[in-house]
């Protein structure tokens, strides 16, 4: 929980904003220890911090041993009268069942497009590993913390990144959702600086931030959806605290998950306020106008081409 995101609770205070605050561990022991003792620090100080998040992936991406994310659940559990919870793939979770007894809840990434699904088999596919989730742990809340698809990125087997079918999978996930009374948060990709660039290019256009619904406040699927089918657009959404994801890979079976390390993690959110996000291209803009160059002159040859193959030119006399 690094510069001004130990800010969040206080700024959204005057709103009346639930906030649910994370902190970022890993190998390093001093500033992990240092992050959990601010977390529990602003829970205290803050009514308004409702959950708490310690680590981001942590398992899934063996950047810490399972034993030591144990460790410090406990002590933060033992620390604050909140909800304490780690955030994981659905798939860890079901892999691991030994970390459920020491959260409140289950925060679940489901992102289908890392795993190269179909956009129209996406929205099916969450339902089914919510169930699967809910079915093996009945006792526990079972929270979407992170949930998207891209509008721009490479294609992943079936999955195809585009507009449309970010709009799609948004219009059908916030129907299910709503209908199901889940609670979710969907996510963009952050494009801030000091940012890999080139990653960020791979991943979902947006800006740094995160959106939310719940049964009690959730996110109607016009406001939230009507922005997205073209690039550029406004979206209309619960807006959440400063987060900066590093969107990865996701691979294609629970039974082989690599080592893989991130950088980033889910520091902030809140639930309720209606606020407004400008999506942001995940290509810098002089990249673009570069492209765009390129395209213009490579039409004007092809054109140039075409004339020439078609055009009879007259013979010169003599």
């Amino acid at each position: 929980m690094e510069g001004t995101l130990g800010d969040i609770p206080q700024l959204a205070a005057p709103y009346h904003m639930s906030v649910m605050l994370g902190a970022w561990v890993d190998s390093d022991k001093e500033k992990s220890e240092a992050s959990v003792a601010k977390l529990i620090d602003i829970a205290h100080k803050n009514p308004d911090v409702k959950q708490v998040i310690v680590g981001n992936e942590v398992v899934l991406t063996g950047i810490l041993p399972t034993e030591d994310l144990i460790a410090y659940l406990d002590k933060v559990r033992g620390s604050v009268r909140q909800p304490v919870g780690t955030a994981e793939t659905w798939s860890t979770w079901m892999l691991h069942p030994e970390l459920v007894d020491h959260v409140d809840f289950l925060a679940v990434h489901m992102l289908p497009y890392w795993e190269g699904l179909d956009v129209n088999e996406a929205v099916h596919y969450i339902k089914l590993r919510m169930d699967d989730l809910q079915t093996r742990y009945p006792d526990k809340e079972v929270i979407i913390d992170e949930v998207g698809w891209p509008s721009y990125g490479r294609t992943r087997h079936a999955a195809v990144a585009s507009p449309a079918n970010e709009a799609m999978f948004l219009r059908r996930f916030l129907a299910e959702a709503n209908k199901r009374e889940w609670t979710y948060r969907i996510m963009e990709a952050s494009t801030s600086p000091g940012r890999n660039r080139p990653r960020a290019r791979w991943a979902p256009t947006g800006a740094s931030g995160t959106w939310t619904g719940s049964p009690s406040s959730p996110c109607a699927v016009p406001s939230c959806a009507s922005g997205l089918a073209h690039a550029g657009g406004l979206l209309g959404a619960d807006l959440i605290g400063a987060v900066e994801p590093d969107l990865r890979p996701q691979p294609q079976s629970a039974q082989a998950w690599p080592q893989l390390h991130r950088g980033g993690g889910v520091h902030g959110h809140h639930h309720h306020g209606v606020g407004v996000l400008r999506l942001h291209p995940a290509i810098p803009d002089r990249h673009q106008r570069r492209v765009g160059l390129l395209l213009f002159v490579g039409m004007v040859g092809v054109v140039l081409v075409l004339l020439t193959e078609t055009h009879e030119w007259p013979k010169p006399s003599g």
